[in-house]
Formats: C-alpha cells, structure tokens, sequence
C-alpha cells in the first residue's frame, strides 16, 4: 500500500470528494469511531455545520506515518525479544 493508492481509494469510497469525515473514515477503515481522533489529531480541517471535514492526502499521509511508526516499533520488539534469548542463552 502506497500513500497514492490510498488516497484514491479513499476518493472513490467517498464518491469523489477530496474531504472525508470522521464517520466515513471510520466505515473507510472498518475501524470504530473511537480510533479516528488518533488519525486526524493535528489535521487542518474544515467545519461545515456540524461536521469536520478532512483534507484526504493529510490523512492518508497520517495513516502512512501511523503504519511507518508501527512497524519501526515491530521490528524494535522483535530485535529485543531476539537479543534477550541470546543473552539468555549464554
């Protein structure tokens, strides 16, 4: 997954808009509403009534910096886990 292909399968989703929800981010990603303040903290947005809506390439950047974090914290893990079975071992 790419930054590009998200942003146009995000574009698509929403039915071409450049602005996404909190709601249809939500449904977008098949994750509960309670997940999206993470993902869009910090974002510019614009307030329409009772909404906000989002610029889609700076959450999809976020989403992106999200999974970049996630898997440096992965591999961090498994480095640890590896290093302590070594020094177990000795």
């Amino acid at each position: 997954m790419d930054k590009k292909s998200l942003i146009t399968s995000m574009e698509k989703f929403i039915g071409g808009s450049a602005f996404i929800n909190k709601s249809q981010l939500a449904k977008f990603l098949r994750r509960s509403r309670t997940a999206i303040p993470d993902i869009v903290s910090g974002l510019d947005y614009l307030e329409t009534g009772r909404e906000r809506r989002y610029f889609i390439p700076d959450v999809a950047q976020k989403i992106m910096d999200m999974r970049r974090c996630w898997i440096i914290y992965e591999r961090c893990k498994q480095m640890l886990r590896s290093f302590n079975a070594e020094r177990d071992t000795c």
